[in-house]
């Protein structure tokens, strides 16, 4: 035992390396809450640009209704945890596959024909799929570790993009959704 002058100092020392881990700690998670609201801060952000740039689409009389049905299939797709997450581990788990498969080189081609005609419509095409894209990556923790370890290439790559837009609709079609409950993110606010 510590002794200075006849006084134990081996409980005040045990108290300071307490309090000492208890600040380290605390400090730590205050920074992890941060990092977790800015993420649900940039989510939400994202959301309401998703939301703009798809109602600003369904809503334009040029747009192609092929493509707003399968932006409105996209939407709620995507906006569905449980969808969305397979489609995420589907093309992360296969993403040359999926980026090369002939549904995504046919949506690219018809982004790019709209952008041929009308620039500002196909700007809100792809924003509307890249916003929600991002923003539920954020909002899901998972999703989020997902990314962090496989998928920050997709971002940076618009063929990856079109393969998580085919990858959506082909879960649309099978019918492979999470839950059937919307959370009023998708094609359902849009056309409220």
């Amino acid at each position: 035992m510590i002794q200075i002058l006849d006084i134990d100092l081996a409980p005040l020392v045990t108290v300071a390396a307490l309090l000492g881990l208890i600040a380290v700690i605390s400090g730590r998670l205050c920074v992890r809450f941060r990092r977790r609201a800015a993420q649900l801060r940039t989510s939400a952000g994202l959301l309401r640009d998703h939301l703009t740039a798809l109602q600003t689409f369904i809503d334009h009389p040029q747009s192609p209704s092929k493509m707003k049905e399968k932006l409105l299939i996209f939407s709620k797709v995507v906006s569905d945890r449980g969808a969305f997450m397979k489609v995420l581990e589907m093309v992360c788990n296969e993403p040359g596959r999926m980026g090369n498969s002939s549904e995504a080189k046919t949506y690219e081609r018809q982004v790019a024909q709209l952008r041929a005609q009308n620039e500002e419509l196909s700007r809100c095409f792809e924003i509307a799929v890249s916003t929600i894209v991002v923003a539920m990556m954020l909002r899901h923790q998972d999703a989020s570790e997902l990314v962090e370890a496989r998928m920050a290439k997709m971002i940076a790559d618009p063929r990856k993009e079109f393969a998580f837009f085919a990858g959506a609709i082909k879960a649309d079609r099978a019918g492979n959704h999470g839950s059937k409950n919307s959370n009023g993110f998708g094609a359902e606010a849009a056309l409220a």
